[in-house]
């Protein structure tokens, strides 16, 4: 599926499935990661008029090395983080 799907020679497709295999939380992280900001840049266009990529990205990316959750909240305010944690994870 790797090499079909996706172009990898046999050699890169037996290091991403060893990979993920001897370390099965990596792809649940990427998968959370993504779909927090996808939900995020989603809700932000729909709200914000003068909304763009990069500056969506800028304000991402400008918080530095620190966990996803802390950017969110810091960069775009508690609020907004807890309906987006709501709306993605559910639950209270």
């Amino acid at each position: 599926c790797l090499q079909r799907e996706l172009g990898f020679t046999p050699a890169q497709a037996r290091g991403e499935i060893t990979w993920y295999s001897q370390s099965p939380a990596v792809p649940m992280g990427y998968a959370t990661g993504w779909a927090l900001i996808d939900a995020a840049r989603t809700r932000l266009q729909a709200v914000e008029p003068a909304f763009t990529l990069r500056g969506f990205h800028d304000r991402l990316l400008g918080a530095g090395s620190i966990g996803l959750p802390l950017v969110l909240r810091s960069r775009f305010g508690a609020p907004f983080w807890a309906s987006l944690a709501q709306d993605v994870f559910g639950g209270p």
